[in-house]
């Protein structure tokens, strides 16, 4: 969709398709990062970032009003509930805090050389850089 409009004719069979495709895109949400798990991979904010994204994906997909009025009951209703997370105030406010906490925790992890460019990637002491 990279912001381009739709140029496919959209069918209730191809609305279902695009619906499971953005529910399994989302779900893999545990891709994103460098795998060093939590604290260093914030999965709550990577799923949180991908719910975003796949809202603004829905918008964009169901402005054209032909589109949207072949579209299944399901997308329809997929997009709703994207738009009420988006704008629940408590968690546009979590979100916030989590976003400036990764921040600040990057930096910190930057100042002591915890990134996992630096970071020991062997079980053997004896082969690894120090």
């Amino acid at each position: 969709m990279n912001g381009r409009p739709v140029q496919a004719p959209f069918s209730e069979t191809l609305g279902r398709e695009v619906l499971l495709a953005l529910h399994y895109w989302i779900l893999d949400y545990h891709s994103d990062g460098r795998r060093r798990g939590f604290p260093f991979d914030p999965y709550t904010l990577y799923l949180h970032r991908r719910v975003v994204r796949a809202s603004d994906a829905v918008d964009r997909l169901m402005s054209s009003d032909s589109l949207a009025r072949r579209a299944p009951i399901a997308l329809v209703n997929f997009q709703k509930l994207l738009r009420e997370y988006r704008s629940d105030a408590q968690i546009r406010a979590a979100a916030e805090l989590y976003e400036r906490a990764f921040t600040m925790f990057d930096r910190l992890r930057q100042a002591l050389r915890l990134t996992p460019e630096n970071m020991d990637h062997c079980g053997n002491s004896t082969n690894c850089r120090r």
